[in-house]
C-alpha cells in the first residue's frame, strides 16, 4: 500500500460547526471517544504527530483522523446504535488480519482488537445513534466485521480452444487485401453454447483479450487466474522494508555454501606414487 504523508485533513480549520485538534508530542495526545477509548504505544515516538477533526452530527459524530504509527488496544465500538471506520490511506494488522483501505469496519456493541500500525493511517470513524437495521448491511446483533469496498481486479482464461472464423468487418477485409493491418474489434469465433454464456458474462463485467495459441497445442487451459496483488509481487522474494525509515531495504544474498571437503588417499604401487579421490 502506498504512503502518503501529506492528507487533507491538515488543511482544514476549524469552525463553528467543525473542531480541529493537532499535536505534535504524545504526552498531549488524548484517544477520541467517537468508538471508544483504547491503549496506544507509538511505535517511533519521535515522529509522533495527530490530526483530527470533528463534525457533531444531528444524530451521531463524525471524526476525520490522521494517527500516528503505533500498537493499539481497544475495546471499540458503541454502546447503542452502529460504528463505522471508512478508511482514506489505511493499512494495519487486526487480530491478526490484514486490513487495508479497500476495507470498511462495520460494528455493534463492542469488540476487542489488537492492532499493529507500520506508517500513520487516515480515516473516517462514523457513530449512528440509530439502530440502522434493514438497511442492507450491518444486520447482525454484536460484534465487528469487514465490507471490501472493491474486489481486486483479475484476469483469468474463461475459453479455450476457440476456432476463429472471421476478424474485421467486411470494410476493414476488404481493405487487408491492399495488405494494410487492420485494427479491429469484431471477431466471429465458434464456441459452444457455455462457452457464449462465460464470454457473455465477462464482456459484461470486464473486458475480452484474445491470445494466439500454437496450434499443435490442443490441451485445454486451466488456470487459476491471477490477482493484481500477486502481480506486482513478482516473482522474487518479498522486499525487507525498514519500518522505522520507511525505506526498502537492499536483501543481501546469503553466502554460498562451503565446498564439500574431498578426501584424497595417496597410494604407492611399485616405484609409481599417486593421489586417489576417495568419495
Amino acid at each position: 500500500m502506498p504512503w502518503v504523508p501529506e492528507m487533507p485533513v491538515r488543511r482544514l480549520k476549524p469552525s463553528r460547526v467543525l473542531g480541529v485538534e493537532r499535536c505534535s508530542d504524545f504526552d498531549e495526545f488524548r484517544a477520541n471517544e467517537v468508538l471508544g477509548l483504547g491503549t496506544s504505544t507509538p511505535l517511533r515516538p519521535r515522529e509522533f504527530s495527530l490530526s483530527r477533526a470533528i463534525l457533531p452530527l444531528r444524530d451521531g459524530l463524525f471524526v476525520l483522523q490522521r494517527s500516528f504509527a503505533r500498537r493499539f488496544e481497544a475495546e471499540i465500538g458503541t454502546d447503542n446504535g452502529v460504528g463505522l471506520v471508512v478508511p482514506l490511506t489505511f493499512h494495519s494488522i487486526a487480530n491478526g488480519r490484514e486490513v487495508d483501505s479497500s476495507m470498511i469496519a462495520v460494528m455493534r456493541g463492542k469488540a476487542p482488537v489488537k492492532a499493529i500500525e507500520h506508517h500513520p493511517n487516515t480515516y473516517l470513524m462514523l457513530r449512528f445513534n440509530s439502530d440502522m437495521r434493514h438497511r442492507g448491511w450491518a444486520d447482525f446483533d454484536t460484534g465487528l466485521a469487514y465490507v471490501r469496498t472493491q474486489d481486486e481486479p483479475m484476469t483469468r482464461t474463461v475459453v479455450s480452444k476457440v476456432q476463429v472464423l472471421t476478424a474485421g468487418t467486411k470494410y476493414d477485409q476488404e481493405k487487408s487485401k491492399s495488405g494494410e493491418p487492420i485494427a479491429t474489434s469484431v471477431v466471429t469465433v465458434a464456441v459452444l453454447p457455455e462457452d457464449a454464456e462465460r464470454i457473455a458474462l465477462a464482456s459484461n463485467e470486464g473486458k475480452i483479450t484474445l491470445a494466439l495459441r500454437n496450434p499443435l497445442d490442443i490441451k485445454s487451459t486451466d488456470t487459476r487466474g491471477i490477482k493484481l496483488n500477486a502481480l506486482m509481487k513478482g516473482t522474487g522474494p518479498e522486499p525487507v522494508v525498514d519500518h522505522t525509515h520507511n525505506r526498502v531495504v537492499a536483501k543481501v544474498a546469503p553466502p554460498a555454501p562451503p565446498a564439500p571437503p574431498v578426501y584424497t588417499v595417496e597410494a604407492i604401487r611399485a616405484a609409481k606414487r599417486s593421489a586417489e579421490v576417495v568419495n
